[in-house]
C-alpha cells in the first residue's frame, strides 16, 4: 500500500487507488506549530551532540556566569517592588476616583 496521499480537502480515500488523503487545511495540521517543534528538536540535538563533543575531547563543560545569576535576582527583586509600588498606585488613584464620584452624586 502507497503512502497517504495529501490533499487540499480531505480526509478521504482516493477510490482509484484506495489511499488515504490527509487533509492540509485543517485543525488536524498545523504546519507552524510542527516545524517550530522541529527547529527546538534540532537545535537540543545541536546542543546534546556539541556537550558531548566537549566531554569527548576532555574539555570542560561551560560553567553558569557568576554575574547573570546575581543580576537576575537583583532584577527580579527589583520587578517585584515595582509591582508594589503600582499596585499601590492603583489603590490611591481608585480610592481618589471613588471619592470624586460620590462628591458628584
Amino acid at each position: 500500500m502507497r503512502a497517504p496521499v495529501i490533499g487540499l480537502i480531505g480526509p478521504f480515500v482516493d477510490p482509484s487507488e484506495g489511499t488515504e488523503v490527509a487533509q492540509l487545511n485543517g485543525p488536524e495540521f498545523h504546519l507552524g506549530k510542527e516545524l517550530a517543534e522541529l527547529r527546538v528538536r534540532d537545535s537540543l540535538r545541536g546542543y546534546d551532540e556539541r556537550q558531548l563533543v566537549s566531554l569527548a575531547a576532555g574539555r570542560r563543560l561551560p560553567r553558569g556566569s557568576s554575574v547573570r545569576r546575581p543580576a537576575a535576582l537583583v532584577l527580579a527583586a527589583l520587578s517585584r517592588r515595582t509591582v508594589a509600588v503600582v499596585r499601590r498606585l492603583d489603590e490611591c488613584v481608585a480610592e481618589d476616583l471613588g471619592r470624586a464620584m460620590a462628591s458628584t452624586e
